[in-house]
């Protein structure tokens, strides 16, 4: 039971809270898998369940990493039912190393990565908070497993 229980843990993804209580995890990001393990860039992102898309990241770290653009922008809800409009592109998202593509949305302001529902989905991982100050991402498929021993 031992080896099984060690095989589910190790691929339970590590995250914490950072100093003002957001829950990040560190990914790589890319323009295109044709670019990894080279192209991609590592970044803590926080994971922010109150954004609907894959991932958002600051219009600096797109052109850094040569984001092939939408010539047209997209309209978005944010969590307080703001609605706003951002530029959008084609990216990959790395978590311990697994890639998976997804939208981009631009940010003119905010300076951080933040992963929405839809890089959850994609990846097939449930978040996990814990009292500890620590979260993790569980594999959907293992989910089961982890909570019967939590």
């Amino acid at each position: 039971m031992s080896d099984i229980w060690e095989d589910i843990m190790s691929k339970v993804i590590q995250g914490q809270f950072d100093d003002v209580g957001l829950p990040k995890i560190e990914i790589g990001i890319c323009r295109d898998v044709h670019r990894l393990p080279e192209g991609q860039i590592r970044a803590s992102g926080i994971i922010d369940t109150g954004f609907s898309g894959f991932v958002q990241i600051p219009r600096k770290l797109a052109t850094e990493l040569h984001l092939t653009l939408r010539a047209t922008t997209t309209s978005m809800t944010l969590a307080d039912n703001r609605i706003v409009t951002r530029q959008a592109g084609y990216g990959i998202a790395l978590l311990s190393g697994h890639p998976e593509g997804g939208v981009f949305y631009l940010d003119e302001t905010f300076p951080h990565i933040l992963l929405g529902m839809d890089f959850l989905r994609i990846f097939k991982r449930t978040l996990l908070v814990s009292a500890r100050d620590t979260i993790r991402l569980v594999d959907n498929a293992r989910l089961p497993h982890v909570l019967q021993h939590l």
